[in-house]
């Protein structure tokens, strides 16, 4: 069993669209808008900004931002 918090991915993966309304949803929720926080507030590159949220890799942090909110992070920055 690992250590520490779950990172945004574990939770993404573990929660599905029905989960909504529960803390591991509420957890995902919030590390998305950290996500898009960093990603209008500041310059750091986008594999930064995946492991300051907890995610494993770059193009995973895509990939579950996508799911998440429609459009990548480098879209989610160039339509600010």
């Amino acid at each position: 069993m690992p250590n520490g918090p779950p990172t945004f991915d574990a939770l993404l993966e573990a929660a599905p669209d029905a989960m909504l309304g529960t803390d591991a949803a509420g957890l995902v929720v919030f590390a998305n808008e950290r996500a898009k926080t960093l990603l209008l507030q500041s310059d750091l590159p986008i594999t930064q900004i995946a492991h300051l949220v907890g995610c494993s890799s770059h193009s995973h942090f895509s990939v579950l931002f996508n799911r998440v909110t429609g459009v990548t992070p480098r879209q989610f920055r160039a339509n600010a």
